[in-house]
């Protein structure tokens, strides 16, 4: 049986916040406290294997292209899932819980949604109150490789499709608010090193924070060291600032992988996994970011932190490719 390895990650936040999605500065001292969750086991393990992932926002749009990338050639897909979230309701119904999915060009047929296993709720993330519900959804049979991809809502689904600045005067003032949607393939391929990859969802999905959040991956296998393991999370609610002025700043928060600093200022990409880029420059709020995080994970257990300073925020999923 193998050995067992973990990631330690941490995340940071600092600066302004805006009205909506976030905690005013003047209460953040009221909230903060560390949100600890029992250990995350991984919902699916594929092997020999490998993966990519993508996401784009939905808040306030009826629809999203989400641009698959990074998949060699020869890849052929072992599965796809997708994810998706809904916040600001009391309970989802139908609408949230389905999806309209298919390559850019294939004609939308509400007849053929895409139906949702609800993975985790929590509470909404500073908006208008009630609760997140966070969705997976298999898509494998019509994922073929790389490409752009739409996610549509089913009508009434969301609050508002109107591509409003979330933070502007003519912004819904009450939900349900789609936050966003990301494509997860796992595949395989003769052109490059495979290895193990772990889905972690249920358990995470769906937890609103807004000081810390720690939790651990387990049955991480052991590192085999013959090619680079890749680390990716998903999350909603990400933010800078409070609209299209503030884009060009940075998010304050920090990723930490077992005290290794891999994502925010001060790392390589000096900039923070939480910024809401996969709807930039609007509309914000969801996040898909994947890391070469070789030689940073090491056999044994670890656990994974995230600090945010006042943004709420929900984690959806983490996946990793061990090799």
């Amino acid at each position: 049986m193998a050995s067992l390895a973990a990631a330690t990650v941490a995340f940071f936040s600092t600066g302004a916040y805006a009205q909506l999605g976030a905690v005013s500065p003047g209460t953040q001292s009221q909230v903060a406290k560390t949100l600890e969750v029992s250990p995350i086991e991984p919902s699916f393990t594929y092997t020999p294997a490998a993966h990519v992932a993508n996401g784009a926002s939905l808040r306030n749009s009826g629809e999203a292209t989400i641009r698959l990338r990074g998949m060699p050639g020869d890849a052929k897909v072992i599965k796809a899932w997708l994810y998706w979230d809904f916040t600001s309701l009391t309970s989802p119904a139908f609408a949230q819980s389905n999806v309209l999915f298919g390559p850019k060009g294939t004609l939308v047929n509400l007849s053929f949604p895409i139906p949702g296993t609800q993975i985790g709720t929590g509470a909404d993330p500073c908006w208008f109150g009630g609760s997140n519900f966070a969705f997976r959804g298999d898509v494998t049979r019509l994922v073929k490789g790389n490409g752009d991809y739409i996610v549509t809502l089913f009508p009434k689904a969301s609050s508002s499709t109107n591509g409003a600045n979330p933070w502007g005067p003519t912004a819904p003032t009450t939900g349900p608010l789609a936050e966003g949607a990301s494509l997860v393939v796992v595949y395989s391929s003769l052109t490059e090193p495979m290895g193990t990859v772990l889905l972690y969802d249920a358990g995470l999905a769906g937890t609103e924070f807004i000081s810390v959040l720690s939790y651990t991956l387990d049955s991480v296998p052991t590192i085999p060291g013959v090619s680079s393991s890749i680390f990716t999370e998903i999350g909603a609610d990400g933010q800078i600032g409070s609209g299209l002025a503030a884009v060009a700043g940075l998010s304050g928060e920090t990723t930490e992988l077992n005290t290794t600093l891999i994502a925010g200022p001060g790392s390589a990409a000096n900039d923070s996994d939480w910024n809401g880029t996969d709807g930039v420059p609007l509309n914000q709020l969801w996040d898909t970011h994947s890391h070469d995080v070789t030689g940073l994970l090491t056999p044994g257990t670890n656990g994974l932190t995230i600090t945010a300073s006042g943004d709420c925020l929900v984690a959806i999923a983490n996946v990793l490719t061990v090799r």
